[in-house]
């Protein structure tokens, strides 16, 4: 039985997944028409395995969509867009985008549920783009460490998160300020964190102190 409910339910669960998709098909669109003879092969084999499951991902979301409406006529007449994407992937970035917007400014959460879930898109969207980029940069540079995606998205993950390993670096000055740009990212997301986290612990303290057992009333005056 469809309802509104399960509806709504099914695009709340479905707006990081549509999120990710987007970006790997972004990354996959760009591998696949990447013109370096020296890693042409590789990457046109990752960016279609990368754009064929996004596109499926996005096929499925309309689809489930489309079962789980409780009108199904007025979903296809205020989803043609979407339907086109499904047919046309490149348009459907547009509308990735537009989920991310709609999740971050219609969100009714309180403030740490909102950071939470800025952190999340953010540090997805920080690590996926800059591990592309960095790829296209140092790809083909003499002495370059970082020659795959994979490996960009391991660097990106080592220098986003402050461990930085050093098995791997960038040796082109745009992929030294592409690092650049990946620290301060590291160093504001860590520090939203763990804010987030000791106001957690704070909040947890004052919810047990204020739910503590309560101290007995003094005894009345005998009269």
């Amino acid at each position: 039985m469809r309802t509104e409910a399960r509806y709504q339910a099914y695009r709340r669960l479905a707006r990081y997944p549509l999120f990710l998709a987007g970006l790997l098909f972004l990354v996959g669109f760009t591998l696949a028409f990447d013109p370096h003879l020296d890693t042409i092969d590789k990457h046109h084999h990752v960016g279609r395995y990368l754009t064929l499951f996004a596109w499926a991902v996005f096929l499925a979301d309309y689809l489930i969509s489309l079962a789980l409406a409780p009108d199904r006529p007025q979903y296809i007449k205020t989803h043609v867009l979407q339907a086109v994407g499904v047919l046309f992937p490149p348009l459907r970035i547009l509308l990735i985008f537009h989920v991310t917007y709609v999740v971050v400014s219609k969100s009714r959460d309180r403030f740490g549920a909102r950071v939470r879930e800025y952190l999340l898109y953010t540090s997805t969207l920080v690590i996926l783009v800059a591990s592309m980029a960095v790829t296209i940069a140092e790809r083909n540079a003499p002495g370059a460490r970082i020659v795959s995606y994979g490996d960009a998205l391991w660097w990106s993950a080592e220098t986003i998160s402050t461990v930085g390993y050093g098995d791997m670096y960038p040796v082109t000055v745009l992929g030294r300020i592409i690092a650049v740009v990946l620290m301060i990212n590291g160093f504001v997301i860590l520090s939203v964190l763990t804010a987030t986290v000791a106001q957690k612990f704070v909040s947890a303290q004052q919810n047990a102190a204020a739910d503590g057992p309560q101290p007995d009333p003094l005894p009345e005056p005998e009269v």
